[in-house]
């Protein structure tokens, strides 16, 4: 066995200690058979080293404390990162790598105090233009590349952040950001395997674009690339669904329209800046620069992507990607009516459109109800105030219909604060009235699983709802005249045939159940929950909309 160390190469021993190792495991006079292993182990970063401080950059701006992850302090390195950079491309590499590092250090709330925005959705992409055949693809390493995403989004006016990713949902829908074949009056369908795990189907359609003008400027003759995407679901699902794409000659994409809240909104982003021209729709040159932003975001979000195209010492064309989310925080807000729906509903009576202002007024009834019902009840810890609180709740839900009767939409979130009712009462003691509440959950949930996802749900009194219904399972409401909006809270109206079962049986989170657990007359209610939680809605009987009694 032979071992040689400190063999690091370009590295002093202080910054890297490497060893290789051989060992011959067999020998004679004509042949050896050895093996040989080496390892490194990184004892600090080169303070001198332009690469050693991007890496610091990459590898170090966050740990795990506790279970949870933070932030951590990499100022140094990226200071140092842009005195040392050289090349051109190490040059854009730091400049863009910097820009979204220093966000995601000023934009973390822990981390920076006195931060006047909070950061939700930050990348860093480095990658590669391999042209193949008649298309372009980008290839990704992933060594360079780093990211920061929070969990704390508020609705649907966090999701047009997701769509930055422009050349990205592009090429995952299609295999490619660009193909030859991809002209006026053409169609094709695309299918493939992305990451082994998503079997992706996409319908493209191209059609003329015709005029595009945005805060880049006035982009004639424009192509129009529709996708169909299928195959994308969970956590990726925006990355699906329908797109459009607009491509302007000499120029590349200019416009990207983003379809999501099942159809029923539209995210848009548009070429706001570009520096450099090509040839084709999809050009690539040295020093291109392309910056899209998201158009009419609400609540302090700003979405955005900037490419910086740099071509490398093979000739290459490098591309580097700095996409912003974030959101600014905005101004204290004490008026309840400042709220956006409030204002177009006093817009509209203004200028005298008192059908549409009354129908608006109906519309944030309902959105008011949802937040108040939907607000955190504050109650941890405190079974008393959880009854009360779940109580009052049932009370109004069974204000809504005649005679006590829950309207359809609110079937679902009625059963789950009975059950949440029951819950309490045992953490208060009250056995008997636990075990009632219990029983007309298990009496309403059938009610409510037997109306099938898609299904228009009544939401209450058509006077002072203006006959808007809720469609199950969808996050949606539908208005009289047909038009969709999303709908805050939208778990309330969505399936949760799991909620008795995880809360009968969770370890933790319903410890108020825990009094009665032993018993036999509980048990039977995990099995009944069990039987729920497995009979689906299409199971059940078809739905009619006056069943409930």
């Amino acid at each position: 066995t032979y071992l040689l160390t400190n063999t690091t190469g370009e590295y002093s021993a202080d910054v890297i200690r490497g060893s290789l190792k051989f060992q011959i495991f067999y020998a004679d006079e004509k042949s050896v058979i050895l093996s040989s292993g080496y390892e490194m182990e990184r004892l600090k970063y080169d303070e001198d080293s332009w690469l050693d401080m991007i890496e610091q950059i990459r590898n170090e701006y966050w740990s795990e404390e506790g279970g949870s992850e933070k932030i951590c302090d990499v100022y140094h390195a990226i200071e140092r990162a842009e005195t040392l950079a050289r090349t051109p491309m190490e040059k854009i590499h730091t400049k863009t790598a910097c820009s979204v590092a220093r966000r995601i250090l000023e934009t973390d709330p822990v981390f920076n105090p006195e931060h006047t925005a909070t950061g939700h959705w930050n990348f860093f992409v480095r990658g590669i233009v391999r042209k193949k055949k008649e298309c372009l693809t980008i290839c990704h390493n992933y060594r360079w590349s780093f990211e920061w995403k929070r969990d704390s989004i508020i609705g649907d006016a966090c999701e047009p952040l997701f769509y930055s990713d422009i050349y990205g949902i592009l090429q995952d829908a299609v295999n490619c950001i660009w193909s030859d074949e991809w002209r006026v009056g053409a169609s094709s369908l695309v299918e493939y395997m992305l990451w082994d795990t998503n079997p992706i189907k996409t319908r493209i359609s191209c059609e003329d674009g015709g005029t595009v003008t945005t805060k880049a400027g006035t982009f004639d003759h424009c192509l129009m690339l529709t996708l169909d995407i299928e195959g994308l679901d969970d956590g990726i699902a925006y990355r699906g669904g329908m797109k459009k794409y607009y491509f302007a000659d000499g120029i590349g994409i200019v416009r990207t329209e983003n379809k999501y809240c099942c159809g029923a909104k539209t995210a848009v982003y548009e070429l706001t800046a570009f520096q450099g021209t090509g040839e084709g729709y999809m050009p690539l040159a040295d020093g291109m620069i392309r910056r899209y932003e998201a158009l009419d975001l609400t609540d302090g979000f700003v979405g955005g992507v900037e490419y910086t195209y740099v071509k490398d010492e093979e000739g290459q064309i490098v591309i580097f990607e700095d996409r912003t989310g974030i959101r600014e925080i905005p101004a204290p807000i004490t008026k309840y009516g400042a709220i956006q729906g409030e204002i177009i509903e006093d817009q509209l009576w203004e200028e005298g459109k008192s059908s549409e202002s009354r129908l608006r007024h109906d519309v944030n009834n309902f959105h008011l109800l949802a937040h108040f019902l939907g607000r955190r009840g504050r109650y941890w810890g405190e079974p008393e105030k959880a009854a009360v609180w779940n109580k009052y709740r049932m009370h109004i839900l069974e204000g809504l219909g005649e005679g006590k009767e829950v309207p359809d939409a609110w079937l679902g979130f009625y059963t789950g604060t009975c059950f949440r009712t029951a819950c309490a009462l045992f953490g208060c003691g009250k056995k008997e009235e636990g075990y009632e509440y219990l029983d007309r959950a298990f009496e309403v949930f059938p009610k409510w699983n037997s109306i099938p996802d898609g299904a228009e749900m009544d939401t209450g009194n058509p006077w002072i709802f203006g006959g808007i219904k809720v469609i199950k399972g969808k996050g949606l409401i539908i208005l009289p005249d047909n038009a969709k909006e999303p709908v805050s809270y939208d778990e309330f109206f969505a399936d949760n045939s799991n909620l008795m079962y995880d809360g009968l049986t969770a370890p933790h989170g319903w410890e108020w159940f825990n009094s009665v657990r032993g018993e036999e007359r509980f048990q039977k209610y995990i099995e009944c929950a069990r039987e729920l939680m497995h009979r689906s809605s299409h199971d059940a009987l078809p739905y009619n909309k006056g069943r409930q009694k």
